[in-house]
């Protein structure tokens, strides 16, 4: 029994609050407009600028038409930039692995693409194989549709450089027009173990706490549950993010046991033959 079984209110609350965001996604920007009264100061110094700036505009390559405005009403008051939970941290992590290996070719399975594949793609080739279609985007990004539970198109011990970051937590549960099914999970892992070649690398992450399903979004697993499907592979490095949202490089897996939201960071590393 976890945690949120003992609070029954908790988790009548963010069901529903679930639901309307699912149902609604246009409202939830707008939660951002009643954080702080200063957003609704937006709209007058937008007015003063105008005036201001038309005012003083002595510069004649730049006329001002009001029908050219463009109101920025909000962004005088958002930070410098946005760090995605989980992603940040663990794009970054799995990119400098990837470069510090010194490998030419990587393959990955579903990853980030204006994260990780991005960083990748700046200093070796990179082929994504996703479920969904994904439009040309660099010399360096090449694209392969299909099935991470059926890789008939991958020779068996075939990738030295593997990566599935954030992917494995959504298999099987129709969230992206994959085929519904209870054994993708495990159809997955004995496919990415069978074409990693031996001595070959595979960076990998998932939601990590309390192990339950949260569907059709995600699961979230115990980290011995990640190491027991990988089992036939040598664990070279865990590393975490917290719940806080704080990366622990080189972490001891039973530190998230009780954990809500965390991400785990597995570095593997087959040793032996592939399995078949």
């Amino acid at each position: 029994m976890h945690r949120y079984s003992k609070r029954p209110i908790y988790r009548l609350l963010r069901f529903v609050a679930l639901w309307i965001h699912a149902l609604l996604p246009f409202l939830w920007p707008i939660r951002g407009l009643f954080r702080d009264l200063r957003y609704f100061s937006g709209p007058v110094l937008y007015w003063r600028d105008y005036v201001r700036f038309r005012a003083k505009n002595k510069d004649p390559r730049f006329p001002m038409s009001w029908v050219d405005s463009y109101p920025c009403l909000f962004d005088r008051y958002d930070l410098a930039g946005s760090k995605p939970r989980h992603y940040f941290h663990q794009d970054l992590w799995a990119a400098k692995k990837v470069r510090q290996s010194d490998v030419r070719e990587h393959f990955d399975f579903g990853s980030r693409i204006d994260g990780f594949v991005a960083h990748c793609a700046a200093f070796c080739q990179i082929t994504v194989l996703d479920i969904r279609q994904l439009p040309d985007l660099d010399e360096n990004i090449r694209f392969k549709q299909g099935d991470i539970t059926n890789l008939t198109s991958v020779p068996t011990g075939s990738l030295h450089s593997v990566s599935s970051l954030h992917v494995f937590e959504h298999l099987g549960l129709g969230r992206y027009g994959d085929p519904i099914g209870s054994d993708s999970l495990t159809r997955a892992v004995n496919e990415l173990c069978r074409v990693l070649a031996p001595g070959g690398s595979l960076y990998f992450s998932v939601p990590i706490g309390i192990q339950r399903m949260e569907f059709n979004a995600q699961r979230v697993f115990a980290v011995n549950t990640v190491l027991e499907m990988f089992s036939s592979l040598k664990l070279v490095e865990f590393s975490a993010i917290t719940d806080a949202d704080a990366l622990i490089l080189n972490a001891a897996p039973d530190q998230f046991d009780q954990a809500e939201y965390s991400c785990g960071l597995f570095h593997f590393v087959r040793t032996g033959p592939p399995r078949c």
